[in-house]
């Protein structure tokens, strides 16, 4: 009777539901740190246990979308928002980077690895937290490939939330 419920447990994690706490500023005022977060790790498509490869993809992050990942600069998990999704057009200007209609500041790093003009790859997101004075992000790093992502925040609560 043990054995199910050990093995279903597991596979929930692993295909389905996990729970996520913030930890630090990057995402005030929606997600303080120490809030909980529940994550759909099944929203995108179904992932390899314990790898960040997907065995099939359903759906891409949408504009807007909060999504918990690894971070490319040292693979710790992370929350940010996505502020282009996959083949979203962008052009570099004075400010930043323009996607449609809205400018985000980048650094000159980031700025210099992209071309002028052009669209993430169809396999790429670029993700921002809500506080840009704290937060490192794809303005830091670049654009995220998919495979990096955990999944969607479905749900969160603490600290007033």
């Amino acid at each position: 009777m043990l054995v199910p419920l050990v093995l279903s447990l597991l596979l929930l994690r692993a295909f389905g539901l996990e729970l996520f706490r913030v930890d630090g500023v990057s995402m005030e005022p929606k997600l303080e740190g120490g809030s909980t977060l529940f994550v759909n790790r099944a929203a995108y498509g179904l992932q390899c246990p314990f790898t960040d490869r997907y065995l099939l993809q359903w759906s891409e992050p949408a504009l807007g979308e909060i999504v918990v990942y690894r971070e490319p600069a040292n693979e710790i998990l992370a929350v940010k928002r996505v502020a282009a999704p996959p083949s979203a057009s962008f052009e570099i200007v004075h400010e930043g980077i323009r996607f449609s209609d809205r400018v985000i500041p980048i650094s000159t790093e980031v700025a210099a690895e992209l071309s002028v003009r052009g669209a993430l790859g169809e396999d790429e997101v670029f993700l921002i937290g809500d506080n840009l004075a704290e937060s490192v992000d794809s303005r830091i790093y670049g654009p995220v490939g998919i495979a990096r992502l955990r999944g969607r925040v479905i749900s969160f609560w603490g600290h007033g939330h």
